[in-house]
């Protein structure tokens, strides 16, 4: 618990990198960017999961160190975007789903 320490209590402030996640896709990230050298912590946001024992809510969100946060935009590259896109899925096959069969 001792980076957790210097991780918190240090001048370099934490900012929040991503946001609404579930937990596997939080944690996930968090091991790209620690393999990349960048410290990170995911920290659940919601207060109902621990009460309700929802499994996959996506109540979770990665920080980093302020001056790391370029450097893990660039590890994350397109698993920056938690969201799902908005608008039609693509025509695909027809079936509205996106896949071309």
């Amino acid at each position: 618990m001792r980076w957790l320490k210097r991780f918190l209590s240090s001048d370099d402030p934490t900012v929040r990198l991503i946001a609404a996640m579930t937990e596997p896709e939080a944690q996930m990230r968090r091991e790209l960017l620690e393999r990349g050298g960048v410290a990170a912590m995911v920290k659940n946001t919601g207060v109902l999961q621990s009460h309700l024992q929802l499994p996959f809510s996506q109540d979770f969100d990665l920080y980093v160190k302020r001056s790391d946060s370029e450097l893990a935009e660039e590890i994350l590259g397109p698993l920056m975007d938690a969201t799902p896109p908005d608008g039609p899925p693509d025509k695909g096959n027809g079936a509205g789903d996106g896949y071309t069969r």
